[in-house]
Formats: C-alpha cells, structure tokens, sequence
C-alpha cells in the first residue's frame, strides 16, 4: 500500500469516526432500503503499453441503511451490503500481434460500503447529497472467458478480500426515491503477487428505495 493510499484512507476513516459520534449526540432519523445500480467494470494495471482494456458491465443489488442528524443541513451514516458482478473486457498486444481479442474477465463479490453522507435540503421534497467512504471488498468468485472459443478459466491465487473508496452524489426525490452516482476506486490487487499490479474499479447509477 502506497504513502497517498494510506493518507486518503486514514483520512476517510477518521470523517466516519467523526460523524458517527455526531450522530450519536443529534435527534436520529433512521432509513432502510435497497438498491439497484448498473454502470461500467474497469480494470488498471501496469503494463498499459502492451493491453487495450475496454469497460464490460457492472451491477449491483443489496441492502441499505441510512443513519442521519435530521435538519436542513445533515449529515449521516450510510452502510451498505451489496452483492457485485464486474466485467471487464481485454486485448492484449504480444510481439505487434493482437490476442486474445475478445476475453472477457468477470468477478463477483460482496460489498460493503461505509460511507458519509452531507445532505442539504427537505428530503420530503427535493434534497441533493455527497458521500464518501472505504468499502471492503469480499470476492466470491473470478472467472476469464474467451468468447471466441466458449471456454473459461477459474482464477486463482485471488486475493478474498479487497478494499478501496467509493465517492459520488445522490438527490433524493419524493421523499423515498434516491437516485445516485458513484465511482468506487480499487485500492488492493486481486491476484496474489501479480507482478501487473491489477486493480479493479468502477463507475456506477443507482436507484435507492428508502423507508422510515
């Protein structure tokens, strides 16, 4: 783990310890929900000069909890546990040939994001929000497929947990629709010793329903 990676995570940390004990000494407004979200999977390594990677399919679906101040200008705690399919599409140049053009890389995990939440506004009306916050990453599965072909490989060597930092913006519409967007940030590597260095992140919509 990088010097800045330590920095920023250490510093998400210490906002969420932060809100917390806010939370704990305000009047709390309590929500639980779902959610639903799709977007775009993105895989970054080192060795860019050599690999043409293209963005495959993303989406989430889980469960959401809302631990909020109350007020016009609130701030709150929002966990999450989500399940998540990434898929990302790759081609790979060896010696000026192009391979492997059409493998397509999938992973499926459990998500849990810890996020804070700055809102403004009546969230009987109309209230625009920010978060930020560390996510632990449990995966449950990786698999590679040539599409070509129609065969696939089980990865191995993964590593099973993985963490990063998840950032967006919501606006919460009649009180118990959310709509958001977030892109969470891959921090760990999810193969073990790989001298590629890959790290898988992503951009995502969301919908949330939300009750009180």
């Amino acid at each position: 783990m990088t010097a800045r990676t330590k920095h920023c995570l250490l510093i998400t940390m210490l906002i969420l310890i932060a809100s917390v004990n806010l939370l704990a000494q305000e009047e709390r407004k309590t929500w639980f929900g779902g959610r639903l979200s799709a977007g775009v999977g993105i895989l970054g390594h080192e060795d860019r000069a050599q690999t043409t990677l293209s963005g495959g399919l993303a989406w989430q679906a889980g469960l959401v909890a809302l631990f909020n101040s109350g007020g016009f200008a609130s701030i709150g705690f929002q966990p999450e546990v989500l399940y998540t399919d990434e898929v990302v599409d790759t081609k790979m140049d060896v010696g000026g040939a192009t391979v492997n053009t059409d493998m397509t890389t999938k992973f499926s995990s459990i998500r849990v994001p810890l996020l804070v939440k700055l809102s403004l506004g009546d969230p009987n009306t109309i209230q625009p929000s920010v978060f930020i916050g560390p996510f632990a990453n449990f995966l449950l599965g990786a698999k590679v497929e040539d599409n070509r072909s129609g065969s696939s490989t089980d990865l191995d060597s993964l590593n099973t947990v993985g963490y990063g930092l998840a950032v967006g913006a919501d606006l919460r519409l009649l009180r118990n629709l959310i709509v958001d967007a977030r892109f969470y940030l891959g921090l760990s590597e999810y193969i073990k010793d790989d001298p590629l260095k890959q790290k898988f992140s992503s951009v995502m919509v969301g919908l949330h329903v939300m009750f009180n």
